[in-house]
């Protein structure tokens, strides 16, 4: 599922996308780096007020 929605994405010109696990899930973090997915290194901006929130663990980029 999450291999469609990647295609998907990059099929309609989406540059990034991030994803969201528990710090200590290890078979989700294992299945988002086998994807390609790396640590986020830049602020997420996620509650709609255009404020940048704080880097939280459990949040991975993929980039093209």
């Amino acid at each position: 599922m999450k291999l469609l929605a990647i295609s998907f994405a990059r099929s309609h010109g989406v540059h990034w996308m991030r994803a969201f696990h528990r710090p200590g899930n290890a078979a989700a973090i294992g299945m988002n780096r086998r994807l390609g997915f790396v640590e986020a290194d830049t602020p997420v901006r996620d509650d709609g007020s255009g404020r940048a929130a704080p880097y939280q663990p459990g949040l991975l980029t993929l980039q093209r």
